[in-house]
């Protein structure tokens, strides 16, 4: 056996034992010289001494710091904090503005295909490019504050449905509580869950009125619970600055390329095949169908009638 594998061999025995006698047997080995380079060895010795009380402390300190989180867990339970508790060690990342996205692309979709319409039309008809341009910033400005208007009036009205039926279920529960708490125990029933299960699961929820209202009109209505009415106004908003932005896109392009001879052809090329409409910004079925065909149809038929009927009209 050679030297290192002696050292390794006597390091693996302190470190994993603890027994008095086998620190006495390895003494007495020493002693009599079955081990070569006594004193070396001894030095090594006290080296993995010292290591296997290092490792020791360090198993200690896991084991206490172990024990001292059981301990707090355990008083968060019995506390009714562990819920809390989990929430602090586990925050979640969603993304911002996500409530926003269906006003963002309903806005834009429609300014980009109102727009081009109205610019191909008065520009198939022959009209001066100061026409063009004047046209079609009426229209846009017109249009976008239409459509901000119609997203937030119609957000509105949802909004005062959802309150009313709220309101309604609400006095249904203070009058009528165990009624409700039938009706809701059908509906986990026709959903798989058993009579026993559903009462205790709801006769819990009946200690918290205002969750067991939500709860009602999800469940029963297919209602979301309402929100603040100010986001009403934040989609109108969203829906008119989206529908100016993305709008404004063709009267800028028409304005930029309106000394050009070749202007119409250009101005068609790049609405119909280049500029995407605002859908695929934010889907990522970048070539589905319905997200790139019926745009480009929409502005090819509005600009080809309006050539049409100005072609007619010289005859």
């Amino acid at each position: 056996m050679t030297q290192a594998e002696k050292s390794s061999k006597l390091c693996d025995v302190y470190q994993y034992s603890n027994s008095k006698e086998l620190d006495a047997e390895i003494r007495r080995a020493w002693q009599n010289g079955d081990l070569e380079e006594a004193e070396d060895e001894s030095k090594e010795d006290n080296k993995c001494m010292d290591h296997s009380k290092k490792m020791r402390l360090q198993e200690e300190e896991k084991e206490a710091e172990a024990e001292v989180l059981m301990r707090e867990e355990e008083e968060a339970i019995a506390n009714g904090d562990m819920i809390v508790h989990i929430i602090d060690v586990s925050e979640e990342n969603h993304k911002k503005y996500g409530e926003y996205v269906k006003s963002i692309i309903y806005g834009g979709l429609d300014g980009i295909i109102t727009t081009f319409a109205v610019v191909s039309a008065v520009h198939g008809a022959n009209l001066e490019p100061e026409t063009v341009l004047v046209l079609g910033f009426a229209n846009l400005i017109a249009d976008g504050f239409s459509m901000g208007m119609g997203d937030y009036l119609s957000e509105s009205a949802e909004y005062d449905f959802a309150r009313s039926e709220r309101d309604r279920e609400k006095w249904e529960f203070e009058n009528f509580q165990e009624g409700e708490i039938l009706e809701m125990i059908e509906i986990y029933e026709t959903k798989g869950i058993t009579k026993e299960d559903a009462e205790v699961i709801l006769r819990t929820m009946a200690k918290y009125p205002d969750f067991f209202i939500d709860h009602m009109l999800i469940e029963e209505l297919n209602i979301q619970p309402v929100e603040e009415h100010e986001s009403a106004i934040k989609n109108g908003l969203a829906t008119m600055a989206s529908f100016l932005i993305f709008g404004s896109i063709p009267l800028l392009s028409y304005a930029v390329m309106a000394p050009i001879h070749l202007k119409s052809f250009i101005f068609i090329i790049i609405f119909i095949i280049v500029i995407p409409p605002p859908s695929l910004f934010f889907s990522p079925f970048f070539l589905f169908p319905s997200f790139s065909f019926p745009p480009p149809l929409a502005k090819l038929i509005r600009y080809t009638h309006a050539r049409y009927a100005y072609t007619l009209s010289r005859l």
